[in-house]
């Protein structure tokens, strides 16, 4: 009979990702993630193999979780500007109970050893270029139905509310997300024609 593991591979995994995501891959040690999964080290081995490999599962947890319900809420949304809207007043809440604060894959980012490594930055660049895709598809689709001009270049202003987005949420601890950023990503909607 094969040895019982002593954790819950899910919750183990859900913890190590709230922890990548709010610390980041580098400020994670080895020893707050067993601490936290509350796991041994021959279990954490044997199940994840290193911490690099564990970072690959809980980027993938994450996107199959959290990305998964931003994109179906986006959906749902009766125009692009709302979804746009929603994504980014979800993403620049600075403090919320149920995960740590803005996107794990954008914040994956600002780590120049995740970008370097040869793997986790092929990783996390092909990742966010399907989130690109989603939203242009999401664009697109608005073009079809009218409601945003069929001059506008899809590519070009999806990366430039995108890159907007992204600069937010990185400002986001020094500035926070208020009336005035609301006025913000209005305002550059609105002048995008969106």
């Amino acid at each position: 009979m094969g040895r019982i593991k002593l954790f819950q591979n899910d919750e183990a995994l859900t913890k190590a990702t709230y922890l990548f995501w709010e610390k980041g891959y580098e400020k994670t040690s080895l020893a707050e993630l067993l601490r936290e999964m509350n796991i041994l080290n021959g279990s954490f081995y044997n199940s994840y193999g290193s911490k690099k490999n564990l970072f690959i599962m809980s980027l993938d947890y994450y996107l199959k979780t959290h990305a998964l319900t931003v994109a179906n809420r986006f959906k749902a949304k009766k125009t692009f500007k709302e979804g746009i809207s929603d994504l980014f007043n979800n993403s620049l809440k600075n403090k919320n109970l149920d995960h740590p604060k803005g996107c794990f894959l954008i914040n994956c980012l600002a780590s120049p050893a995740l970008i370097q490594d040869d793997e986790l930055g092929k990783i996390i660049k092909e990742k966010l270029g399907e989130f690109y895709c989603f939203i242009e598809k999401q664009f697109v689709l608005a073009q079809r139905i009218g409601e945003i001009s069929i001059d506008l270049d899809p590519t070009v202003t999806t990366h430039l509310i995108l890159t907007y987005l992204h600069g937010r949420m990185q400002m986001t601890e020094v500035f926070p997300h208020d009336k005035k950023s609301k006025k913000q990503i209005d305002h550059l909607l609105n002048s995008l024609g969106v």
